[in-house]
């Protein structure tokens, strides 16, 4: 960026170049007369669009440990998306005065970038405190539904599992693919109907909750059941929720952890978590039940899934 002078040494405007070397115009003191190149005309005055930031930056589908980078990422991309846009509309370049109105407009969404910051950090630390199960007061569910498979975190399994071991460092990426999987105000249904188990179970001294008879409960075991029941259309195409939730798991690993989700390890986990289900549906007698409470096509549908999961 310099001060460039006319032949008759009056300054031209501070011009900052955004364009590629090859779309820069070469000014010279004497230019070919055949072909001069042209000046490109002053920018209009006028204000620069409003400047938008996202709503919400694509952390989402990012792990944790990833979402630093993504943010800062979605940032520069938004500044410099801009800037390239403002350039290009003024013939591919912007005056220092240009840029400062950008800054302008910027510095006025930086409560909105804040917010959104502050949103992701929050999801960060909910995560963290459900996997650790710190807060299962709170997230009463989560153990519940974990519970389907808990048994495969003994050590003595994992060894025996190998590749297809899974391990509590799944945790993270798991809540998340349920929350993302049918939404947070439908698992907020299944914590609330947990939390009224564990406060009749624990009679108000939550302090000193038995999980084990919690989970022995019969109006655990109904939660439990509905929530399978809705998880089971999602993991009909095996091969795609795979694919989807392998990349969850394995992005909110620890930084720390050396181990990580395999496809076995997946199917592991899905296997163990639908087995009750899948037992209770092959029992005549529980089939029955089942078809009472949640209707005979809907059983049917669930054969179908479970035979389309055996097959991917």
């Amino acid at each position: 960026m310099a001060d460039e002078t006319k032949n008759d040494s009056t300054p031209l405007e501070q011009v900052v170049w955004v364009g590629s070397d090859g779309d820069r115009i070469l000014q010279t003191d004497n230019p070919a007369p055949d072909a001069p190149e042209p000046t490109p005309a002053p920018p209009s005055v006028s204000a620069p669009a409003e400047t938008t930031v996202p709503e919400a930056l694509p952390t989402n589908d990012v792990g944790t440990k990833n979402q630093s980078k993504v943010l800062a990422q979605a940032v520069v991309s938004t500044f410099t998306d801009r800037l390239k846009e403002e350039a290009e509309k003024r013939g591919g370049y912007l005056t220092v005065g240009d840029i400062d109105q950008l800054s302008q407009q910027f510095d006025r969404k930086r409560e909105a970038l804040e917010e959104v910051f502050q949103q992701s950090f929050e999801q960060y630390v909910r995560i963290r405190e459900r996997a650790a199960f710190d807060h299962a007061r709170k997230y009463p569910f989560d153990r519940v539904i974990v519970n389907t498979f808990a048994h495969l975190f003994d050590r003595h399994r994992v060894a025996e599992d190998g590749p297809r071991s899974v391990t509590r460092h799944v945790l993270p990426g798991f809540f998340m693919a349920l929350d993302k999987m049918i939404g947070p105000e439908a698992m907020e249904g299944y914590q609330a109907r947990s939390r009224v188990i564990v406060h009749r179970l624990s009679k108000g001294e939550e302090s000193e909750l038995d999980w084990a008879e919690i989970y022995a409960e019969p109006e655990s075991k109904k939660v439990c059941f509905d929530a399978l029941v809705d998880f089971a259309p999602y993991f009909e195409d095996i091969k795609k929720r795979q694919e989807w939730f392998l990349a969850i798991a394995n992005n909110n690993l620890a930084p720390e952890n050396d181990w990580e989700l395999t496809e076995g390890g997946f199917n592991n986990l899905v296997g163990e978590m639908f087995s009750s289900l899948r037992d209770e549906l092959a029992d005549p007698d529980s089939r029955k039940a089942l078809e009472e409470k949640y209707g005979g096509v809907t059983c049917f549908e669930l054969d179908r899934i479970f035979e389309k999961m055996d097959m991917g």
